[in-house]
């Protein structure tokens, strides 16, 4: 059987900011890392902890990274679009863009989009694509 994480679950783990709430969480994520249940998320779960370790955490972005990462690579826990979630990462890395930016970057790469209707300037800073704004 799968179940759902939600963003506070995984704030709680990754935050220790609930020494309680930390606990259970992390007891959560052993049996899940000792195979005994499956935990599943989804990238918009991803997007809202990023959001919220960078502006409420104020979590230097390699921190956020770092921790993201490491999320992802837990046994038994399934990320939709964990791929471009981690390609995402890697770009976001080197880029001064925003992490969704990059996110859907990676995303129009992978359906073979080569225009983005955006005004979005961030998107200049990535060459693969080409930015254009509606006339």
């Amino acid at each position: 059987m799968k179940y759902f994480v939600d963003t506070n679950i995984i704030l709680r783990f990754l935050t220790r900011d609930e020494e309680v709430q930390f606990r259970a969480c992390r007891e959560l994520f052993k049996k899940a890392k000792a195979g005994k249940i499956d935990l599943i998320t989804s990238s918009l779960v991803i997007f809202e902890i990023i959001w919220t370790l960078i502006s409420y955490y104020e979590e230097p972005k390699t921190s956020v990274i770092e921790k993201i990462i490491s999320l992802l690579e837990l046994p038994h826990f399934t990320v939709e679009h964990k791929e471009i979630i981690l390609e995402s990462l890697a770009i976001w890395q080197h880029k001064n863009i925003k992490f969704n930016d990059a996110f859907n970057f990676v995303w129009t790469q992978k359906g073979k989009i080569a225009l983005i209707y955006s005004y979005d300037k961030d998107f200049d800073l990535l060459p693969q694509i080409k930015r254009i704004e509606p006339v």
